[in-house]
């Protein structure tokens, strides 16, 4: 899944490029949160730390127009949680939380929920919060129609691309949008259904089963897939 996250960043940067829209992707590691907890504290530390980095860059393209900050999070951590902790940096006047897009397995969406070993699978598709889903190994994919309205009916605010072995389809345009986030509908639908989520977002958020560890792995890039995954099979 990590490979399909950085396939979507690669895309995420190219169209930013293409655009000739500044960027500054945020130092620290993301993947190492353990728990929805620790975002209130990490994230809002890598923010301050990208945005001191703008105040400070001596290229034109970073103070004279509106640059952008990448924030990557990979793991069980809440898109609620996220969204709460970016709103809680330093220099929250100087800083609109735009886009908000979640990257998921379309396979392990349609497997059964006896079957399935990913906590939190369907809290990663939030109304109101995630502006824009890619759904990954789309090609594995038996019934992608069917696929695309539950994931209509989960979140029927967000934009749904699908990344195929060969490319990613739909409009690219959804990843560069300005302040997608505060749309009056999605206003409206944060302040009926999640009043408090700026100031306690942990109330609707689901915990992490205590026996649910998250673990990475850093593998060399000629290393087959198909044989790591048997071997943590």
């Amino acid at each position: 899944m990590q490979e399909r996250l950085l396939a979507v960043l690669d895309v995420w940067k190219a169209t930013a490029a293409a655009h000739d829209i500044p960027f500054v992707k945020p130092n620290s590691d993301t993947r190492e949160l353990p728990a929805d907890s620790d975002t209130t504290t990490i994230i809002p530390q890598q923010l301050d730390q990208a945005l001191l980095a703008i105040q400070s860059n001596e290229d034109s393209n970073l103070t004279t127009r509106r640059p952008r900050i990448l924030l990557t999070v990979a793991g069980y951590v809440d898109p609620i949680a996220v969204c709460a902790a970016v709103k809680h940096t330093q220099h929250d006047q100087a800083m609109q939380l735009s886009t908000v897009t979640t990257v998921i397995s379309g396979v392990a969406l349609t497997l059964p929920d006896s079957a399935t070993p990913f906590p939190k699978l369907w809290d990663q598709l939030t109304p109101g919060f995630v502006t824009t889903v890619v759904l990954t190994h789309t090609q594995d994919v038996a019934n992608l129609p069917r696929l695309r309205l539950r994931v209509d009916s989960a979140n029927p605010f967000a934009d749904v691309l699908c990344l195929r072995s060969n490319g990613l389809d739909g409009d690219l345009s959804t990843f560069l949008a300005l302040d997608v986030f505060e749309t009056s509908e999605r206003r409206r639908y944060r302040d009926v259904h999640f009043p408090s989520w700026q100031q306690a977002p942990s109330t609707y958020v689901v915990p992490l089963p205590a026996s649910v560890t998250a673990v990475r792995f850093e593998m060399k890039l000629k290393l087959d897939r198909n044989r790591f995954v048997a071997c943590i099979q």
